[in-house]
């Protein structure tokens, strides 16, 4: 887990930095580069738990904003009381990945073989989460129409990240935009796995079907 953290930290530092203060489209294009690792750095790991920002959101880069949505729905580190799909979540998706296109036939990280129901556990709590983003944003754009798209997901990725970040159109949202994000709040706290396990009934087949190979990709 702290390799996967020094990874993710350090990968968007570096993007944040090509975004804000390399490119002249950086709210920080023209300061001194000290300045820059300092606020890039902070930006990179605060994005993803706590939510504090040293400079204003709204201001940076098309790009820098698009990253931020991404390390929101990464969020923090497992077990910790940031919420998110979790860094090793994407650590074992990407392990995963990697091990089905190098053709090998078991997904090991750091020397550890892992087990094939974390695997699959990884993948659901990916694309339910997904799933329920995109809904709720919907929901969200479909009662707050004068608001832009862009905005509203910006909001709910960070309601589901619990992270509180806002491009500041939280007072603007209706009654029933902001209990839509008030559920994404409860949603990335306690999980999406959760959620669905209390309306999904768990229960294991006696019966076993023969076995099909479909076509994919």
């Amino acid at each position: 887990m702290i390799l996967s953290l020094l990874v993710i930290n350090g990968v968007a530092w570096f993007v944040l930095m090509m975004f804000e203060w390399v490119s002249n489209e950086g709210v920080l294009y023209g300061r001194s580069l000290g300045e820059a690792l300092h606020v890039t750095f902070f930006q990179a790991v605060t994005t993803r738990t706590a939510g504090f920002n040293s400079i204003d959101i709204a201001t940076m880069a098309p790009a820098s904003i698009g990253l931020i949505l991404i390390l929101m729905y990464i969020g923090a580190g497992a077990a910790s009381t940031g919420s998110g799909i979790k860094v090793t979540t994407l650590a074992v998706i990407f392990a995963d990945m990697w091990a089905f296109i190098a053709g090998k036939k078991e997904t090991v990280i750091m020397e550890r073989t892992i087990d094939a129901f974390q695997i699959k556990k990884a993948y659901v709590v990916a694309i339910s989460s997904f799933l329920f983003i995109m809904m709720i944003t919907t929901l969200v754009i479909l009662s707050n129409g004068h608001i832009p798209a862009t905005a509203i997901l910006f909001e709910t990725v960070s309601a589901f990240g619990t992270v509180g970040l806002s491009l500041g159109i939280t007072a603007e949202l209706n009654d029933a935009g902001k209990g839509l994000i008030m559920f994404m709040m409860l949603l990335g706290r306690v999980g999406s796995l959760t959620i669905l396990f209390t309306v999904a009934r768990q229960a294991d087949r006696k019966i076993r079907y023969p076995k099909e190979k479909i076509l994919i990709g």
